[in-house]
């Protein structure tokens, strides 16, 4: 039998049963979900305002009419769905933790405001962190059934978790402190950071997580101090400068679903934070995926200065950090008999694009195709064909039945283009599911892909006309975006990808849906669909990201759930 936890009944009689009925109005949706309750102090905090907070929006949402075709039709006012069983992992994974109530805990949670936050003890080394989960269950039902689950939680430590409840909110205390969690003398909702930190977002939505990177850091380097050896500085490495909050927030946005995040992370940027400076994505840079991929991922990521910050944060980690930095870089280039640094590193350009090109051999996994538009052709080259001759030594050094991890470099005869390629062929069985990619320098681009064709298709792009960016909905998202400096750029057809994710996510969700939901045909799924998209862009203030899906887990139907396995 597990420890039944004490329950603690505070102010109940005060507030009467009429407020723990209480469901949540619009004023209070809008507000961070039960931030009130949470500590000024939390290094973490997630919020969700239920789905009782959630009806107007969700009658006017895409996402209803998705799920509609889902379920079979029911007396009443429309509402969400019953919620999915849990799947077999994340089942496995809660049922130890939570007992055997984890799918009444799940149901709750979804109708009724749940947050949970993490703050720590200081002073403690490592410090003792204290995770607590808080509900305000939306119903007299979903309450009683709340208890009861929680009640059931197996106790674990030397101290057994602790239900306490106060008035309409009901917590869960996972630490061995005695003090009620309920009444902190400040809470989140009123800190000025917090506030501070929701404010680039504008309005926030129903999903709010919150992450106080500053102290996180600080805590990493506390546990570091108290371990043996050298450890370096996590906090001089990636910002010798203060480093603000990570704040993201998801909700409705018209019919649309919209996901938004900000890190605080003022300029100047130093150290591996100093990443954030990278270029801009260009027009060039967007218009090199073809004009019928259907979908295509862009990112700026700068070789040239990865190097050039992290020889600054080590610098800054100190001398011993420094000097291993610096002596497994020669040792690399004396390995290899090339400059890395100079002749590989510096030669690549910041611009990476990756997509199937169709013309290669269909828009399927075969036609991946990663493009990076070169700084210094000639000298990547170099350091590439150093790569591939020290693959064929470490294949002929290695005995084919060996469990080691290795690549032979094998020269293909020339592409249809023209273009000599390199080939990387698995040794180790194990790595067979990776394909053998290769690579090319076509002119003044770093080619990537899984086979010859897409290599030679992407040498012919040039001379292919249009670009992805000609789609009406990339046009408008383009003057959406405007003059910000554009970091990264997804961007899926998801009525095209569809095809090939949807029988794989039927064969994976189908037996953990309720018994009357069933997969309807793709057909009637299609006109609901558009394209998604998410973006990153840097400013003064630190680092943005925006992305809208027709609904929530619409990327499911994206290039992700191509990836499922058959």
């Amino acid at each position: 039998m597990p420890t039944v936890p004490p329950i603690v009944p505070r102010r109940i009689a005060a507030l009467g049963l009429a407020a723990l009925l209480t469901v949540p109005s619009a004023a209070d949706a809008a507000a961070p979900a039960l931030a009130d309750r949470v500590p000024a102090d939390a290094v973490a905090y997630f919020g969700w305002a239920g789905t009782a907070t959630l009806t107007d929006d969700y009658r006017a949402s895409t996402l209803r009419e998705v799920l509609e075709q889902f379920t079979q039709p029911s007396p009443g006012p429309p509402g969400l769905p019953p919620a999915p069983t849990l799947p077999p992992p994340l089942g496995d994974l809660l049922r130890p933790l939570v007992g055997p109530h984890a799918d009444d805990l799940i149901d709750v949670s979804r109708r009724g405001a749940f947050a949970a936050y993490l703050t720590a003890d200081p002073d403690a080394a490592p410090p003792a962190l204290r995770p607590v989960l808080l509900w305000r269950p939306d119903s007299a039902d979903d309450r009683k059934a709340l208890i009861a689950a929680l009640k059931a939680v197996p106790a674990r430590g030397p101290a057994p978790p602790r239900l306490v409840v106060d008035g309409p909110v009901v917590a869960l205390d996972l630490s061995p402190d005695p003090d009620p969690p309920l009444d902190p003398p400040a809470a989140l909702a009123d800190a000025p950071a917090f506030r501070a930190a929701l404010a680039p977002l504008g309005e926030t939505g129903p999903l709010i997580a919150y992450l106080d990177t500053g102290r996180l850091l600080a805590w990493v380097d506390a546990d570091a101090e108290t371990a043996p050896g050298d450890a370096p500085s996590w906090s001089a490495l990636l910002s010798p400068d203060p480093l603000g909050p990570l704040v993201a927030t998801a909700g409705f946005d018209g019919r649309a679903w919209r996901t938004r995040a900000h890190l605080a992370a003022p300029t100047p940027r130093r150290g591996l934070l100093g990443l954030l400076d990278t270029p801009a994505l260009t027009a060039d840079d967007l218009a090199r995926p073809p004009r019928d991929t259907p979908w295509f991922a862009a990112v700026s990521l700068d070789p040239t200065l990865l190097i050039d910050r992290v020889r600054e944060a080590t610098q800054e980690a100190g001398p011993a950090v420094n000097d291993r930095f610096e002596a497994g870089l020669a040792d690399a280039s004396a390995r290899l008999g090339v400059n890395l640094e100079e002749d590989l590193v510096r030669g690549l350009g910041p611009a990476w694009l990756l997509y199937p090109d169709p013309d290669a051999l269909g828009p399927g996994p075969d036609s991946l195709t990663l493009v990076n538009p070169l700084r210094q052709p000639d000298g990547v080259r170099r350091g590439l064909h150093a790569l591939s001759l020290a693959a064929q030594r470490n294949a002929r050094s290695t005995p084919p039945d060996t469990t080691r991890h290795g690549l032979a470099a094998e020269r293909e005869a020339l592409s249809p283009a023209g273009v000599e390629t390199t080939r990387l062929n698995p040794i180790d069985p194990r790595l067979a599911s990776l394909g053998a990619p290769c690579w090319a320098v076509p002119d003044d681009r770093l080619v990537i892909a899984r086979h010859p064709a897409a290599v030679a298709a992407a040498a012919d792009r040039p001379d292919r006309p249009g670009s992805v960016m000609l789609h009406d909905d990339l046009i408008e998202l383009r003057e959406r975006i405007g003059t910000r400096r554009l970091t990264a750029l997804f961007w899926a057809d998801l009525p095209a990808t569809a095809g090939r994710a949807y029988p794989r996510l039927h064969r994976r969700l189908q037996p953990h849906l309720p018994p009357d939901t069933t997969f309807p045909p793709l057909g009637r799924l299609r006109p609901l669909l558009e394209p998604a998209h998410a973006f990153t862009w840097v400013d003064d203030t630190g680092w943005h990201l925006e992305a809208h899906t027709p609904f929530p887990a619409a990327a499911l139907l994206g290039p992700l759930g191509q990836a499922l396995p058959e």
